[in-house]
């Protein structure tokens, strides 16, 4: 009986291919989705693979493998965040008057930068994680649209920097030009 196993050197070349082609494929779907569940489906595997691939380009797989607890609460957390969103589907649109609530904001970064000041030395990494993966969260968010309160409680003005697609622009046909909120 032959055994099964992976080679890490192919993982190695198509993982961030893999990746890519997660959050290409999501963000087109997206396009087409109709509602709010069913967009919400399509970002988080979004996030999650941008965020992985970030991980891998940055870190790089050996310090991954070795470091997989923080990376899965990197990853986490880069997902999570996005349960903020449920005051807003249980009608509570206030705390979201640009689109996205106010805990997508740069005061999420500080709250975690002040836990990671407060925390024993040796838990540091996990607030620190938690924090690397909110802030992959919101450069996704702030890069597609409807914005972020990135400045809340001094500003309550949304950011963004999504691109425009031209109509032949599907899979990277086409030109991308900025456009602003």
């Amino acid at each position: 009986m032959k055994h099964c196993s992976i080679d890490s050197s192919r993982l190695i070349r198509i993982g961030p291919a893999a990746l890519m082609m997660i959050v290409f494929a999501s963000d087109e779907a997206k396009t087409h989705a109709r509602g709010i569940v069913e967009i919400g489906v399509l970002d988080e595997p979004a996030h999650l693979a941008n965020a992985g691939l970030v991980l891998v380009a940055l870190c790089g797989w050996t310090w991954l493998v070795r470091h997989r607890s923080e990376a899965f609460t990197v990853l986490l957390c880069a997902v999570l965040i996005d349960v903020d969103h449920l005051p807003l589907y249980l009608g509570f649109p206030q705390i979201a008057p640009g689109g996205r609530p106010f805990s997508h904001s740069l005061t999420t970064v500080v709250a975690l930068q002040l836990v990671v000041a407060v925390v024993p030395r040796r838990w540091r990494r996990w607030p620190l994680a938690a924090e690397c993966g909110v802030i992959l969260h919101l450069v996704r968010d702030v890069a597609t649209g409807p914005g972020l309160p990135l400045f809340w409680p001094a500003r309550r003005a949304t950011c963004c920097c999504p691109t425009r697609r031209t109509p032949q622009s599907s899979w990277g046909s086409g030109s991308s030009q900025p456009s602003g909120c």
